[in-house]
């Protein structure tokens, strides 16, 4: 009887161990909801009826509208930001993170798009440069530590911080 309910305890033990998910907190997918991950982004677009999808295997955006580019783990190729500038030419909306551990990742695109990232700069309050808030609300942000944009054409800055681009478009 003894020997029952310990390998019953053991087969618990087991059970309980393989349905806890893994700590996932620096994977940035919309199949994590750790640190990172923008799972709750992914399900609250689509609960309010947009057709959200993600992209799998092959890099296609032709069923896009916006297409969120966050901390890519792995460094863009050349077909991926052909792609990408073809899908923004025809009218489509990126909105890319990165951070420095991810800025490698993702410097053919911004070389591509004329985006110079200047330097990374230390956690503070961020101004608005550009109003996007009707209401008027929104004067300042606080901000993690990340990186800062060179004053560009092709960057409208946003969000500055220390007269450095946080945050532009």
């Amino acid at each position: 009887m003894v020997v029952l309910i310990a390998a019953i305890g053991i087969l618990v033990v087991i059970a309980i161990a393989a349905a806890i998910p893994p700590n996932d907190a620096g994977n940035p997918s919309s199949r994590s909801a750790g640190k990172l991950g923008t799972l709750a982004l992914y399900t609250w677009f689509s609960r309010l009826g947009f057709d959200v999808n993600r992209i799998a295997g092959t890099f296609d955006l032709g069923s896009s509208d916006l297409v969120f580019c966050y901390e890519p783990t792995a460094p863009l190729t050349a077909g991926d930001v052909n792609a990408t500038m073809a899908f923004l030419s025809s009218g489509g909306d990126l909105v890319l993170v990165i951070s420095p551990g991810t800025i490698a990742n993702a410097a053919p695109l911004l070389g591509r798009l004329g985006i110079d990232p200047a330097v990374e700069a230390a956690a503070g309050v961020a101004t608005v440069a550009q109003p996007f808030d009707s209401t008027g609300r929104v004067r300042a942000v606080p901000v993690s530590a990340g990186l800062t944009f060179t004053d560009m054409p092709a960057l409208v800055p946003m969000l500055v911080e220390r007269g450095r681009t946080v945050v532009g478009m």
